[in-house]
């Protein structure tokens, strides 16, 4: 059996690329396996910020489109795509037939030591430049962080870990980068293989962002196996790599961006785990200028469910519709409400005293 996989060319879509071919080769099946390189909208249009990009192709499948369009019309089996970049709505014909073991969905702040100038988060001085082109960064960025500045930074990974030591007025103090993919790319050697880049490494902090401060996007840390649903011995095959207990947290993140109608372009990041309760937990975070942000500012929130599944549907419902506000009156009530309506905002009713004498 010969598994023809497509990737992009970057050097992080290609290690990832290459980590399902080796694993589908040490299946028992042993499918001969190659990987063709295609080359995506997203990797086309790189002198715009990414929404200038998405608005150009319409918003969507931005890093997905042409390795989709390879799959439809037979010139590859399978594509490895990063999850978060996946649009939530997928072309007829087409499945996930598999998502492997998730792996750190942090983002990471990296920057030259030299340039550190605060213990506190995000370590570095007031009107720093952080170098993104992640409208979900750029919204946390401005939500959190407000005495920061945001240089738009497109590139791959190296190239954007370079631009650090550039002689340029933009020139990046500090960038954001999915935690995953930089340790993905360290683990295979892609940063010593260049003497200047290994050099660099050596001298940069890095820092993860915990999810309640800044959480990641959607999917995040995981990859998605994308094939035909038609094809019926491939989907055999790479079901063996799928993991089962990391789809329903997955689901979960990916519910709220359907919902959303999102895609790279929708400043929302959600991040779905099970405590130590056994209940599922879900961080949110969605920007001011989101079509759904009935708020007009932007937010974070954390809410629990017993199923990933209801947990999605209330976040989406509380996101889109105003939240109750009661008087209960008395805080055994207030507390019967919080079981059965969570996202209640429950007040107790005000109380009036005679005035002070001589007031």
């Amino acid at each position: 059996m010969k598994i023809r996989i497509g990737s992009r060319g970057s050097d992080l879509a290609l290690t990832q690329s290459r980590y399902v071919a080796e694993r589908l080769r040490q299946l028992p099946e042993q499918p001969e396996v190659d990987i063709e390189i295609i080359r995506t909208s997203g990797d086309r249009i790189i002198d715009v910020s990414l929404r200038e990009a998405g608005a150009q192709i319409d918003g969507k499948g931005l890093f997905t489109k042409e390795l989709e369009d390879a799959l439809l019309e037979d010139r590859i089996d399978l594509a490895v795509h990063s999850y978060k970049d996946l649009p939530s709505l997928m072309p007829d014909g087409l499945c996930i037939a598999a998502v492997p073991q998730r792996v750190e969905v942090e983002d990471l702040l990296i920057f030259p030591r030299e340039r550190r100038a605060r213990a506190a988060a995000p370590f570095l001085p007031p009107g720093a430049r952080i170098g993104t082109s992640s409208v979900r960064r750029q919204a946390l960025l401005a939500h959190r962080f407000a005495d920061l500045s945001i240089v738009e930074l497109r590139g791959n990974v190296p190239t954007r870990i370079l631009r650090l030591m550039e002689d340029r007025p933009d020139r990046p103090d500090g960038i954001l980068l999915a935690r995953a993919g930089v340790e993905r790319l360290e683990a295979a050697g892609v940063f010593a293989r260049d003497e200047a880049l290994a050099e660099l490494w050596a001298k940069l902090e890095k820092h993860v962002l915990a999810p309640d401060l800044f959480p990641p996007a959607p999917a995040q840390g995981a990859l998605a196996i994308q094939t035909r649903e038609a094809d019926a011995s491939t989907r055999a095959v790479v079901a063996r790599l799928h993991d089962a207990q990391a789809e329903e947290c997955l689901g979960a993140e990916r519910a709220v961006l359907a919902a959303l109608e999102g895609g790279c372009h929708l400043p929302l990041g959600a991040l779905c785990a099970k405590n130590d309760r056994g209940e599922f937990g879900l961080h949110v975070f969605l920007g001011a200028e989101a079509e759904d942000n009935r708020k007009g500012a932007s937010f974070y929130m954390y809410r629990e469910a017993h199923t990933a599944r209801d947990l999605a549907e209330r976040v989406v419902r509380e996101i889109r519709t105003p939240l109750p506000v009661v008087l209960p009156g008395r805080e055994e009530r207030e507390a019967e409400l919080h079981q059965t309506h969570p996202e209640t905002i429950a007040l107790p009713l005000l109380s009036t005293e005679a005035p002070l004498a001589g007031a």
